[in-house]
Parts: C-alpha cells; sequence; structure tokens
C-alpha cells in the first residue's frame, strides 16, 4: 500500500471498491421530478426519486413521463413495470386536433353566428326601447322643473303686489313646490317601474 493515500482512499483501495463502476440513469420526469435507476430505465428495476438533499426514496406507483428520454415508465412497489413511447401519445393528439378541416371549422362558425345574430338584434333592440324610456323620463323631469320654476316666479310676483299680505310664507311656499316636484318624481318612477 502507498503512504501517500488518505484514509479513505486506503478502505476503497482494500475493498476493491474502486474498481466497481456505479452506472446509473437519471432524468427529470415532466412533472419536475428527479427519478434515478441502476444501468438503464428497463421493466423490472427498481426506480427512485432523487430528493434535493440526494436521497433516493422509491418512485411512487403510477405513470412518470421522461420527456429527455422520449419515454412513459409505469411503476408499482418503486419497481418499472411497464415501458411505453411518448410519441405514439403525442401522434394521437396530433390527429384528434388535425380531425376538423378548415372548411369544417368555417361551417361551424358560420353556425355559430347564425344562432347569436338574432340575439344581437334583439339586445339592440332592448337596448334601444330603454334608451327612448329614458329620454321620455328626463323630458318629464325638465318639465317638472320648469312648471315649479314658473310657481315660484308667481309667488315672488304676489308677495311684491300691493294689498293683503298672504298668511302662507315663502317657506311653506317653498315646501309645497317642492313636495309637488316629488310627487311628479314619484309619478315618473311609477311609470318606469310599468
Amino acid at each position: 500500500m502507498e503512504k501517500n493515500l488518505t484514509t479513505i482512499q486506503r478502505i476503497k483501495q482494500m475493498l476493491e471498491l474502486d474498481k466497481v463502476k456505479f452506472s446509473f440513469a437519471e432524468t427529470t420526469t415532466s412533472g419536475g421530478v428527479v427519478v434515478r435507476t441502476e444501468g438503464d430505465f428497463e421493466i423490472g428495476k427498481e426506480v427512485f426519486v432523487v430528493g434535493e438533499d440526494g436521497t433516493e426514496t422509491p418512485a411512487p406507483d403510477g405513470q412518470h413521463i421522461l420527456p429527455e428520454l422520449g419515454i412513459v415508465i409505469e411503476t408499482e412497489g418503486g419497481v418499472c413495470t411497464e415501458i411505453s413511447d411518448i410519441v405514439e401519445e403525442e401522434q394521437s393528439e396530433v390527429e384528434v386536433e388535425a380531425s376538423v378541416s378548415p372548411e369544417e371549422q368555417t361551417a361551424i362558425i358560420t353556425e355559430v353566428m347564425n344562432i347569436l345574430e338574432p340575439r344581437f338584434e334583439e339586445m339592440n333592440r332592448i337596448h334601444a326601447e330603454i334608451m327612448k324610456r329614458i329620454d321620455e323620463m328626463e323630458a318629464k323631469m325638465n318639465d317638472g322643473q320648469t312648471a315649479s320654476e314658473e310657481m315660484k316666479n308667481q309667488l315672488e310676483k304676489l308677495s311684491k303686489a300691493p294689498g293683503d299680505k298672504s298668511k302662507t310664507t315663502i317657506d311653506e311656499y317653498k315646501k309645497q313646490v317642492k313636495s309637488t316636484f316629488e310627487d311628479k318624481i314619484q309619478k315618473l318612477r311609477s311609470i318606469k317601474r310599468k
């Protein structure tokens, strides 16, 4: 034995571990989990999940997609039980997507538009009717304001006229005008509800 070797190197040399080569396959699943097996991924071999700290635990039961290798493995009890190619699954997805031709897509879009167009027209008609009613209500409210202003002007004229003073004060008259105006608003609201 050589004298310059460290203790660990001497132990490895004594056990002849330096002659044993460990070969394993390691890859990442489509879910981002690192998996490892001794040698290559084959049926009957143990498959391990490698943690961030390097610890290995048996792979959980189920399918594991290995995109780097182009395969899907099935594990049970931490052992690989089935291997299949990813390419077959991708081809079937492409076939499903390509099953609708551009002419069929155009026909589908046309049919959907034929269904939706009458509904859009109905919505536009309802919108126009609502806008018409709003305009009518605004006009009636403006008429109510004009009438209350006219009454106010007449009251001011009467209060300046010579003769007996009216028993109604300006404040009382304003309350009457306000209540008249509120009555008209209530009528407009009842019309709106109908």
